[in-house]
């Protein structure tokens, strides 16, 4: 390993009460990759915007190649050679992908923009993560939000970088398009670059890191070359992991079933267990010959009650599309839908929600959260039709709904009142799963339900989908993460430019037949059938 590139000494920053981080210490050595990790709130994302000019320390100091560093903004970092890439995408949504790729740093000839010249930068650039070249004319807030992360990191790497810090990268890519990130990675690192990954994914710690550095409570508890599961999570929490999982993917922890099914029997008056309206031989959701031009096309899918079954495919797929089609945010060419056994004409979120199907958006940022409103306010308000009497809210009920549901879900806040922008990623996606739950819905729909949440309440939220499941609830789920669906579907079907290619159940149910369905090769998808490990209950 070459000599050290970033270095943070006694690095302290605080927020109002909170103490964001306390007399952190870190280096980072050129060539080198480290991952950064801690639960949510441990002050990983807090350092790296230390050193990409967003925050300032309060105390400590920070070097960039043995000289002292204080960018003052983001821009600054950038023209020092320390390139980011935010968990939650930011860009110009009505600019071209070129226009935002060349963003401050345009090419000129004799004084004009010298478009040409992007033009053939964008496609080698795009070439890199195998993005079509076509997408440098699309909005960026028309691409999904895998093109808009893949974009970006593109955009990240075109630089002159020293430092690429990585929030979550892989949280919302499939396994394939995180390979090629990988591959860009090893490709900066082998010239001397050095990389910080901040992640909650276990399953990748080996491939993206060469050490791994753990936050707890906003101080550095200890860091390991080595990535064993067990070792990090005592790390990050004091707590031991135990062997669970499919297809050969460890899981994480999980809390002891009884303890799950006692919390939900707890909330059982805002979480319907009745199947009623759905015949037995009926699934909740049947789609048939669903076509959307240029999206997707004669898509056959259903979703029975007490089951969950999943959605897997690469960028492009069309699956969280065919989810917006399925509210009426977005409309059907061709096609028909069935929910309870009778004829569905999607008609919006808003009144899919009243007919008890729930949706979560994989952009909590833009898409879910009511940055206004506080953590109480954002949890209750799908529920407030229940909540109200004449048209005048039950305060007292409202606040019973709001306490038993952080509780249940265990958020970190300093209060109902406070701020939802105050929460971290992870505790801000469980205040959006709790709104759904307290709606009592017969479907519930997640798309990329546990992107950015720490590998111990990934592990709750995945023992709540499967009680809920248990208790007679449809779930779709949208996941870009293999061992998320070899955990917990009980059926997969494989989506590939916009077609279902296999459909997937039991032993079927592997990491190698997901991969070859996504990848739209279908007799080598529909042959294989090694066993599937189940996860103990």
């Amino acid at each position: 390993m070459n000599g050290t590139l970033l270095r943070a000494d006694n690095v302290s920053k605080r927020f109002g009460a909170t103490q964001a981080l306390a007399e952190v210490s870190f280096s980072l050595a050129a060539g080198e990759r480290v991952a950064i990790m801690g639960e949510n709130g441990a002050g990983k994302s807090t350092l790296m915007k230390v050193f990409a000019g967003v925050h300032s320390a309060d105390s400590g100091s920070v070097t960039l190649d043995g000289t002292p560093f204080e960018p003052k903004t983001p821009y600054e970092a950038i023209l020092s050679g320390i390139s980011t890439v935010y968990q939650e995408p930011a860009f110009f949504s009505h600019l071209s992908v070129l226009e935002n790729l060349f963003m401050g740093r345009q090419r000129h000839q004799l004084g004009w923009l010298d478009t040409a010249e992007m033009r053939r930068e964008g496609e080698a650039l795009l070439d890199r993560l195998a993005l079509p070249a076509r997408l440098l004319r699309r909005p960026m807030g028309e691409l999904s939000l895998a093109e808009q992360q893949l974009v970006l990191i593109a955009r990240a790497v075109a630089a002159d970088v020293k430092v690429l810090i990585l929030d979550e990268p892989t949280s919302i890519l499939t396994d394939t398009e995180s390979e090629r990130l990988f591959a860009v990675v090893d490709e900066l690192t082998s010239r001397g670059a050095g990389v910080c990954f901040i992640t909650h994914r276990f399953d990748e710690l080996e491939r993206m890191a060469d050490r791994f550095v753990v936050l707890r409570d906003g101080r550095l508890v200890g860091e390991t070359a080595t990535a064993d599961r067990d070792t990090l999570l005592a790390m990050m929490g004091g707590r031991a992991g135990r062997t669970a999982g499919a297809g050969g993917t460890s899981a994480v922890p999980v809390a002891d079933a009884s303890d799950a099914d006692t919390r939900v029997a707890e909330a059982s008056d805002t979480v319907s267990t009745s199947t009623a309206g759905a015949q037995d031989d009926e699934p909740v959701l049947r789609i048939r010959s669903a076509t959307l031009a240029g999206t997707f096309e004669d898509i056959d899918l259903d979703v029975p009650a007490a089951r969950i079954t999943g959605l897997y495919g690469l960028v492009g797929a069309g699956r969280t599309e065919l989810a917006l089609s399925v509210l009426g945010e977005l409309g059907l060419d061709h096609g028909n839908i069935q929910y309870l056994g009778r004829p569905y004409r999607p008609a919006g979120a808003r009144a899919a929600l009243a007919q008890g199907i729930a949706y979560l958006p994989e952009d909590r940022k833009t898409q879910g959260l009511l940055h206004h409103m506080t953590v109480g306010e954002n949890l209750s308000l799908a529920a407030l039709p229940k909540l109200t009497n004449l048209g005048v809210l039950r305060r007292g009920l409202e606040r019973s709904l709001v306490d038993r549901w952080i509780d249940r879900m265990r958020v970190k806040t300093s209060g109902t009142g406070a701020a939802i922008t105050s929460l971290s990623g992870g505790n801000q996606q469980k205040v959006l799963l709790a709104r759904l739950m307290a709606t009592e819905p017969r479907l519930l729909i997640l798309d990329e339900p546990t992107r950015g949440i720490d590998v111990a309440t990934k592990a709750e939220i995945h023992r709540d989908v499967r009680v809920l499941a248990e208790q007679g609830i449809a779930i779709l789920l949208i996941s870009s993460e293999m061992s998320e669906l070899l955990t917990l579907a009980d059926t997969v079907h494989t989506l590939h430019e916009g077609q279902v290619t296999s459909t997937l159940r039991g032993a079927q149910i592997t990491e190698a037949a997901v991969l070859r369905g996504a990848t739209g090769t279908l007799a080598d998808a529909a042959s294989a059938t090694p066993t599937r490990t189940e996860t103990p209950s």
